[in-house]
C-alpha cells in the first residue's frame, strides 16, 4: 500500500517542462507592462497562452514572470554599471520586447 501512494505522489508532483513561444513572452511583457506584477488571472484570461499547445495557468504565466524577472535584475544591473544610468523595469521591458520583435 505504501508503494502505491508514493508512485501517486511522484504523478501528481510530476510537472511536464512547459516551452514557451517568443510570441508568448512578448504578450506576457506587454501585459506586465499595462497590468502590473500579481494580476496573473487577468492576464492569463487577456491572451492566447496557446501558441506553443498548450494552455498556460496563472501560476505557470506568474513563475515564467518571476524567472524572468531574476533576469531582468541580472540585466538592469548590468547597464547600469556599463552606463552610469537608472533603468526601470519598464524601460527593460520596452527594449526587450524590441529584441524579441526583430
Amino acid at each position: 500500500m505504501n508503494i502505491l501512494n508514493e508512485s501517486r505522489d511522484k504523478e501528481i508532483l510530476k510537472v511536464d517542462k512547459i516551452t514557451w513561444s517568443n510570441v508568448e513572452v512578448a504578450q506576457l511583457l506587454v501585459a506586465v507592462f499595462n497590468l502590473g506584477e500579481g494580476e496573473w488571472l487577468e492576464i492569463q484570461k487577456r491572451i492566447n497562452f496557446q501558441t506553443s499547445g498548450f494552455i498556460k495557468t496563472p501560476n505557470q504565466v506568474a513563475h515564467k514572470w518571476r524567472s524572468i524577472k531574476k533576469r531582468m535584475v541580472k540585466d538592469i544591473a548590468k547597464m547600469r554599471a556599463q552606463t552610469n544610468k537608472i533603468v526601470s523595469k519598464n524601460e527593460w521591458i520596452v527594449s526587450t520586447l524590441r529584441v524579441l520583435n526583430t
